[in-house]
Protein backbone atom coordinates (compact mmCIF):
# COMPACT_ATOMS: atom_id res chain seq x y z
CA UNK A 1 0.00 0.00 0.00
CA UNK A 2 1.29 3.84 -0.83
CA UNK A 3 -0.07 6.82 0.94
CA UNK A 4 -1.02 9.64 -0.94
CA UNK A 5 0.07 12.87 -0.08
CA UNK A 6 -1.81 16.26 -1.13
CA UNK A 7 -0.57 19.94 0.55
CA UNK A 8 -0.99 20.99 3.80
CA UNK A 9 -2.65 24.20 3.04
CA UNK A 10 -2.17 25.58 6.93
CA UNK A 11 1.81 25.21 6.36
CA UNK A 12 1.09 26.67 2.91
CA UNK A 13 -0.65 30.13 4.45
CA UNK A 14 2.30 30.81 7.37
CA UNK A 15 5.03 30.20 5.03
CA UNK A 16 3.16 33.08 2.27
CA UNK A 17 2.52 35.30 5.44
CA UNK A 18 6.13 35.18 6.42
CA UNK A 19 6.96 35.54 2.77
CA UNK A 20 4.87 38.26 2.24
CA UNK A 21 5.78 40.35 5.86
CA UNK A 22 9.58 40.08 5.60
CA UNK A 23 8.84 42.01 1.62
CA UNK A 24 6.83 44.61 3.92
CA UNK A 25 9.35 44.85 6.72
CA UNK A 26 12.28 45.33 3.95
CA UNK A 27 10.13 47.93 2.20
CA UNK A 28 9.39 49.53 5.58
CA UNK A 29 13.15 49.39 6.36
CA UNK A 30 13.77 51.09 3.24
CA UNK A 31 11.53 53.96 3.27
CA UNK A 32 12.43 54.63 6.72
CA UNK A 33 16.18 54.06 6.95
CA UNK A 34 17.19 57.38 6.53
CA UNK A 35 15.85 57.61 10.86
CA UNK A 36 17.80 54.28 12.12
CA UNK A 37 20.92 55.33 9.88
CA UNK A 38 23.20 55.67 12.63
CA UNK A 39 22.15 53.17 14.43
CA UNK A 40 21.94 50.63 11.66
CA UNK A 41 25.59 51.30 10.89
CA UNK A 42 26.39 50.85 15.19
CA UNK A 43 25.14 47.52 14.47
CA UNK A 44 27.44 46.13 11.99
CA UNK A 45 30.70 48.45 13.23
CA UNK A 46 30.22 46.45 16.50
CA UNK A 47 30.09 43.32 14.61
CA UNK A 48 33.35 43.98 13.37
CA UNK A 49 35.08 45.21 16.63
CA UNK A 50 33.40 42.36 18.00
CA UNK A 51 36.14 39.65 17.35
CA UNK A 52 38.98 42.88 18.33
CA UNK A 53 37.31 42.70 21.90
CA UNK A 54 36.97 39.07 22.63
CA UNK A 55 40.71 38.69 21.57
CA UNK A 56 41.68 41.46 24.17
CA UNK A 57 39.34 39.77 26.66
CA UNK A 58 40.64 36.64 26.58
CA UNK A 59 44.31 37.08 26.29
CA UNK A 60 45.10 39.99 27.72
CA UNK A 61 42.26 39.99 30.43
CA UNK A 62 41.12 43.63 29.77
CA UNK A 63 37.17 44.25 30.55
CA UNK A 64 34.67 44.68 27.82
CA UNK A 65 34.34 47.59 27.98
CA UNK A 66 37.65 49.39 28.13
CA UNK A 67 38.12 46.89 24.79
CA UNK A 68 35.21 48.48 23.45
CA UNK A 69 36.73 51.37 23.80
CA UNK A 70 40.63 50.23 22.14
CA UNK A 71 38.95 48.66 19.55
CA UNK A 72 36.75 51.72 18.83
CA UNK A 73 39.52 54.11 18.71
CA UNK A 74 41.26 51.93 16.44
CA UNK A 75 38.86 51.20 13.88
CA UNK A 76 37.89 54.86 13.84
CA UNK A 77 41.72 55.58 13.03
CA UNK A 78 41.49 53.41 10.32
CA UNK A 79 38.66 54.72 8.67
CA UNK A 80 39.88 58.22 9.36
CA UNK A 81 43.23 58.12 7.85
CA UNK A 82 41.72 55.90 4.69
CA UNK A 83 38.86 58.90 4.81
CA UNK A 84 41.57 61.27 4.73
CA UNK A 85 43.50 59.67 2.35
CA UNK A 86 40.52 60.06 -0.06
CA UNK A 87 39.82 63.22 0.56
CA UNK A 88 42.94 65.06 0.51
CA UNK A 89 43.92 63.14 -2.93
CA UNK A 90 40.36 64.57 -3.87
CA UNK A 91 40.51 67.81 -3.24
CA UNK A 92 44.04 68.68 -4.17
CA UNK A 93 43.08 67.71 -8.22
CA UNK A 94 39.58 69.30 -7.64
CA UNK A 95 41.74 72.38 -7.32
CA UNK A 96 43.71 71.58 -10.32
CA UNK A 97 39.68 71.24 -12.01
CA UNK A 98 38.47 74.05 -10.85
CA UNK A 99 41.43 76.40 -12.26
CA UNK A 100 41.51 74.45 -15.48
CA UNK A 101 37.64 74.98 -15.83
CA UNK A 102 37.58 78.52 -17.59
CA UNK A 103 40.51 77.26 -19.67
CA UNK A 104 38.02 74.09 -21.03
CA UNK A 105 34.91 76.88 -21.42
CA UNK A 106 36.73 79.13 -23.56
CA UNK A 107 38.04 76.13 -25.80
CA UNK A 108 34.79 75.08 -25.88
CA UNK A 109 33.65 78.13 -26.99
CA UNK A 110 36.24 78.46 -29.88
CA UNK A 111 35.02 75.17 -30.90
CA UNK A 112 31.47 75.70 -31.19
CA UNK A 113 32.93 78.71 -33.46
CA UNK A 114 34.79 76.33 -35.38
CA UNK A 115 31.86 74.43 -36.17
CA UNK A 116 29.46 77.47 -37.21
CA UNK A 117 31.95 78.50 -39.58
CA UNK A 118 32.42 74.96 -41.07
CA UNK A 119 36.28 74.72 -40.11
CA UNK A 120 35.83 71.21 -38.52
CA UNK A 121 35.48 68.08 -40.15
CA UNK A 122 35.47 64.21 -39.07
CA UNK A 123 38.46 62.13 -40.62
CA UNK A 124 39.00 64.70 -43.31
CA UNK A 125 35.51 65.24 -44.48
CA UNK A 126 33.67 68.70 -45.07
CA UNK A 127 30.78 68.41 -42.95
CA UNK A 128 27.30 70.07 -44.30
CA UNK A 129 25.96 73.46 -43.30
CA UNK A 130 23.02 71.96 -41.64
CA UNK A 131 24.77 69.30 -40.22
CA UNK A 132 27.20 71.96 -38.30
CA UNK A 133 24.05 74.03 -37.38
CA UNK A 134 22.35 71.20 -35.55
CA UNK A 135 25.91 70.28 -33.50
CA UNK A 136 26.41 73.48 -32.76
CA UNK A 137 23.14 73.78 -31.22
CA UNK A 138 23.95 70.35 -29.57
CA UNK A 139 27.38 71.77 -28.38
CA UNK A 140 25.37 75.10 -26.79
CA UNK A 141 23.03 72.83 -25.13
CA UNK A 142 25.87 70.47 -23.97
CA UNK A 143 27.78 73.62 -22.65
CA UNK A 144 24.62 74.67 -20.90
CA UNK A 145 24.50 71.21 -19.37
CA UNK A 146 27.47 70.57 -17.89
CA UNK A 147 27.41 74.37 -16.80
CA UNK A 148 24.56 73.44 -14.74
CA UNK A 149 26.64 70.16 -13.22
CA UNK A 150 29.33 72.40 -12.02
CA UNK A 151 26.56 75.02 -10.32
CA UNK A 152 25.34 72.05 -8.41
CA UNK A 153 28.19 70.76 -7.33
CA UNK A 154 29.62 74.05 -6.17
CA UNK A 155 25.92 74.36 -4.59
CA UNK A 156 26.37 70.90 -3.28
CA UNK A 157 29.71 71.56 -1.42
CA UNK A 158 28.30 74.88 -0.43
CA UNK A 159 25.32 72.97 1.26
CA UNK A 160 27.80 70.07 2.90
CA UNK A 161 29.67 72.69 4.45
CA UNK A 162 26.58 74.54 6.21
CA UNK A 163 25.70 70.76 7.10
CA UNK A 164 28.23 70.46 9.21
CA UNK A 165 26.31 70.13 12.50
CA UNK A 166 24.54 67.69 10.51
CA UNK A 167 27.28 65.74 9.99
CA UNK A 168 28.95 65.82 13.38
CA UNK A 169 25.85 64.79 14.96
CA UNK A 170 25.74 61.61 12.59
CA UNK A 171 29.05 61.07 13.22
CA UNK A 172 28.89 61.36 17.08
CA UNK A 173 25.27 59.02 17.07
CA UNK A 174 26.94 56.63 14.85
CA UNK A 175 30.29 56.47 17.51
CA UNK A 176 28.20 56.65 20.64
CA UNK A 177 25.97 54.20 19.50
CA UNK A 178 28.50 51.54 18.49
CA UNK A 179 30.11 52.16 21.64
CA UNK A 180 27.04 51.46 23.74
CA UNK A 181 25.68 48.03 21.35
CA UNK A 182 29.12 46.55 21.20
CA UNK A 183 29.95 47.34 25.30
CA UNK A 184 26.21 46.14 25.88
CA UNK A 185 25.86 43.64 23.71
CA UNK A 186 25.50 40.63 26.42
CA UNK A 187 22.76 42.60 28.49
CA UNK A 188 21.14 43.75 24.65
CA UNK A 189 20.89 39.87 23.71
CA UNK A 190 19.68 38.67 27.50
CA UNK A 191 16.82 41.31 27.16
CA UNK A 192 15.63 40.46 24.08
CA UNK A 193 15.49 36.61 24.68
CA UNK A 194 13.98 37.33 27.68
CA UNK A 195 11.13 39.11 25.40
CA UNK A 196 10.35 35.93 23.35
CA UNK A 197 9.54 32.19 24.34
CA UNK A 198 12.69 29.62 24.83
CA UNK A 199 11.92 27.52 21.78
CA UNK A 200 12.35 30.58 19.70
CA UNK A 201 15.88 31.41 21.26
CA UNK A 202 17.97 28.98 18.66
CA UNK A 203 16.10 29.94 15.61
CA UNK A 204 16.39 33.74 16.57
CA UNK A 205 20.16 33.07 17.03
CA UNK A 206 20.77 31.39 13.91
CA UNK A 207 18.45 33.55 11.90
CA UNK A 208 20.24 37.05 13.12
CA UNK A 209 23.80 35.28 12.32
CA UNK A 210 23.06 34.09 8.74
CA UNK A 211 21.39 37.81 8.04
CA UNK A 212 24.62 39.84 9.72
CA UNK A 213 26.61 37.68 7.67
CA UNK A 214 24.82 37.68 4.99
CA UNK A 215 24.80 41.68 4.69
CA UNK A 216 27.75 41.91 5.32
CA UNK A 217 28.92 39.89 2.37
CA UNK A 218 26.27 41.81 0.52
CA UNK A 219 28.10 44.95 1.29
CA UNK A 220 31.67 43.79 0.44
CA UNK A 221 30.14 42.45 -3.15
CA UNK A 222 28.53 45.86 -3.70
CA UNK A 223 31.90 47.46 -1.96
CA UNK A 224 33.85 44.89 -4.86
CA UNK A 225 32.28 46.20 -7.69
CA UNK A 226 32.89 49.72 -7.41
CA UNK A 227 36.58 48.88 -6.94
CA UNK A 228 36.21 47.02 -10.00
CA UNK A 229 34.80 50.00 -11.94
CA UNK A 230 37.32 52.42 -10.44
CA UNK A 231 40.37 50.44 -11.42
CA UNK A 232 38.84 50.57 -15.34
CA UNK A 233 38.24 53.94 -15.03
CA UNK A 234 41.44 54.50 -13.70
CA UNK A 235 43.38 52.45 -15.72
CA UNK A 236 41.70 53.39 -19.12
CA UNK A 237 41.99 57.33 -18.40
CA UNK A 238 45.25 57.06 -17.25
CA UNK A 239 46.67 54.87 -20.85
CA UNK A 240 44.67 57.66 -22.45
CA UNK A 241 46.58 60.17 -20.12
CA UNK A 242 43.66 61.79 -19.25
CA UNK A 243 44.47 64.47 -16.80
CA UNK A 244 42.87 64.05 -13.06
CA UNK A 245 41.92 60.96 -13.67
CA UNK A 246 41.86 59.92 -9.76
CA UNK A 247 39.02 62.23 -8.87
CA UNK A 248 37.24 61.62 -12.72
CA UNK A 249 37.16 57.45 -11.85
CA UNK A 250 36.28 58.34 -8.82
CA UNK A 251 33.00 60.10 -9.54
CA UNK A 252 32.15 58.04 -12.75
CA UNK A 253 32.61 55.08 -10.06
CA UNK A 254 29.57 56.34 -8.00
CA UNK A 255 27.62 57.42 -10.69
CA UNK A 256 28.15 53.96 -11.94
CA UNK A 257 26.21 52.38 -9.04
CA UNK A 258 23.12 53.88 -10.23
CA UNK A 259 22.05 51.92 -13.57
CA UNK A 260 19.50 55.00 -14.37
CA UNK A 261 22.83 56.65 -14.85
CA UNK A 262 25.98 54.25 -14.95
CA UNK A 263 29.11 55.56 -16.71
CA UNK A 264 27.59 56.10 -20.37
CA UNK A 265 26.05 59.25 -19.11
CA UNK A 266 29.54 60.91 -18.86
CA UNK A 267 31.96 59.06 -21.18
CA UNK A 268 29.56 58.95 -24.28
CA UNK A 269 28.83 62.90 -24.42
CA UNK A 270 32.82 62.77 -23.62
CA UNK A 271 33.59 60.61 -26.37
CA UNK A 272 31.17 62.38 -28.87
CA UNK A 273 33.09 65.84 -28.00
CA UNK A 274 36.31 64.44 -29.38
CA UNK A 275 35.09 62.39 -31.89
CA UNK A 276 33.42 66.12 -33.44
CA UNK A 277 36.52 68.44 -32.46
CA UNK A 278 38.98 65.51 -34.12
CA UNK A 279 40.57 63.75 -30.69
CA UNK A 280 39.78 60.12 -32.42
CA UNK A 281 42.10 58.48 -30.44
CA UNK A 282 40.87 59.95 -27.41
CA UNK A 283 37.25 59.08 -29.01
CA UNK A 284 38.04 55.75 -29.59
CA UNK A 285 39.59 55.03 -26.47
CA UNK A 286 36.57 56.52 -24.49
CA UNK A 287 33.82 54.27 -26.50
CA UNK A 288 36.38 51.11 -25.78
CA UNK A 289 36.69 52.10 -22.16
CA UNK A 290 32.77 52.45 -21.71
CA UNK A 291 32.14 49.06 -23.52
CA UNK A 292 34.44 46.78 -21.17
CA UNK A 293 32.67 48.51 -18.23
CA UNK A 294 29.69 47.67 -19.29
CA UNK A 295 29.90 44.30 -20.00
CA UNK A 296 32.52 43.67 -17.11
CA UNK A 297 29.59 45.01 -15.18
CA UNK A 298 26.53 43.06 -16.20
CA UNK A 299 28.65 39.58 -16.41
CA UNK A 300 30.52 40.41 -13.18
CA UNK A 301 27.93 41.90 -11.02
CA UNK A 302 25.28 39.23 -10.32
CA UNK A 303 28.07 36.53 -10.39
CA UNK A 304 29.64 38.64 -7.94
CA UNK A 305 26.91 39.08 -5.49
CA UNK A 306 25.42 35.46 -6.20
CA UNK A 307 28.79 34.05 -4.77
CA UNK A 308 28.80 36.27 -1.58
CA UNK A 309 25.07 35.42 -0.78
CA UNK A 310 25.15 31.97 -2.21
CA UNK A 311 22.43 32.35 -4.35
CA UNK A 312 22.80 31.23 -8.28
CA UNK A 313 23.48 34.21 -10.76
CA UNK A 314 20.19 33.91 -12.26
CA UNK A 315 18.26 34.38 -9.06
CA UNK A 316 20.27 36.85 -7.74
CA UNK A 317 20.00 38.80 -11.52
CA UNK A 318 16.26 38.59 -11.03
CA UNK A 319 16.11 40.02 -7.41
CA UNK A 320 18.38 42.99 -8.64
CA UNK A 321 16.22 43.48 -11.68
CA UNK A 322 12.98 43.27 -9.83
CA UNK A 323 14.00 45.03 -6.94
CA UNK A 324 14.97 48.03 -9.43
CA UNK A 325 11.48 47.80 -11.14
CA UNK A 326 9.70 48.32 -7.84
CA UNK A 327 11.50 50.77 -6.16
CA UNK A 328 14.28 52.33 -8.51
CA UNK A 329 17.93 52.30 -7.24
CA UNK A 330 16.97 51.38 -3.48
CA UNK A 331 16.01 47.77 -5.27
CA UNK A 332 20.01 46.93 -6.56
CA UNK A 333 20.68 46.38 -2.69
CA UNK A 334 16.97 45.66 -1.48
CA UNK A 335 16.51 43.08 -4.07
CA UNK A 336 19.81 40.69 -3.38
CA UNK A 337 18.65 41.02 0.27
CA UNK A 338 15.34 40.42 -0.03
CA UNK A 339 16.31 37.29 -2.09
CA UNK A 340 18.77 36.36 0.65
CA UNK A 341 16.16 36.92 3.36
CA UNK A 342 13.99 34.50 2.09
CA UNK A 343 16.56 32.15 1.55
CA UNK A 344 17.80 32.28 4.99
CA UNK A 345 13.65 31.75 6.40
CA UNK A 346 13.39 28.94 3.97
CA UNK A 347 16.75 27.26 5.38
CA UNK A 348 15.50 27.77 8.89
CA UNK A 349 11.61 26.47 8.33
CA UNK A 350 12.09 23.41 6.14
CA UNK A 351 15.26 22.39 8.01
CA UNK A 352 17.27 20.46 4.73
CA UNK A 353 14.01 19.23 3.35
CA UNK A 354 12.07 20.11 0.04
CA UNK A 355 9.31 22.32 -0.01
CA UNK A 356 6.62 19.91 -1.25
CA UNK A 357 8.29 17.42 1.74
CA UNK A 358 7.45 19.91 4.21
CA UNK A 359 4.13 21.03 3.07
CA UNK A 360 2.70 17.85 2.11
CA UNK A 361 0.33 15.56 4.61
CA UNK A 362 -0.89 11.79 4.30
CA UNK A 363 -4.15 11.54 2.72
CA UNK A 364 -6.78 9.27 4.34
CA UNK A 365 -7.15 8.00 1.01
CA UNK A 366 -4.66 4.45 0.39
CA UNK A 367 -4.23 2.99 -3.09
CA UNK A 368 -3.50 -0.70 -3.12
CA UNK A 369 -0.29 -1.93 -5.36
Amino acid sequence: MEKIYNIDRKKLLKISLVTLGILLGLVLIYKSIKFFLPFIIAFFIAQLMEPVIRFLGKRAKIPRKVGTLISLILIISIIGLIILFIIASFINQLKDIINFMPGVISELYANIQKISSGQITILNIELPQEFTSHIESMAVSLLSYFMNIVNKIVKGAFYTAFSFPEILLFTLTTIISTYFIASGRYTIMDYVKSQVPKEWHNNIKEMKHDSVVSIIKLIKAYIIILLITFSELFLGLSILKVKYAFVIAILISIIDLLPVLGTGIVIIPWAIYNLFFGKIYMAVGLFLLWLVILIVRQVVEPRIISNQIGVHPLVTLMGIYIGFKLIGPGGLILGPLTVLTIKGIFAMVLKEKSLYEFLKKPSDKLIVK
